[in-house]
């Protein structure tokens, strides 16, 4: 059928503000077929390192749980 799904993440993982955002910082952006894009705000804690980590395992559960709802 060539359904799709997209997942973006954008965000600041520091180490400083960027734009009058702080670290940590982060927007998940899921777009499923047939459901409106959605983006979802994150406020994540940590090192640079470990903000970027927690952002795409964030994200990931976003769109897991957006799958989930799908049924």
């Amino acid at each position: 059928r060539g359904e799709r799904l997209a997942v973006a993440v954008t965000g600041v993982a520091g180490p400083a503000s960027q734009e009058g955002q702080p670290p940590g910082t982060v927007y998940a952006g899921v777009a499923l077929p047939g459901r409106e894009p959605e983006a979802v705000l994150l406020r994540l804690v940590g090192d640079r390192s470990r903000i970027r980590q927690m952002a795409t395992i964030s994200s990931l559960d976003v769109l897991r749980h957006r799958l989930l709802d799908l049924g």
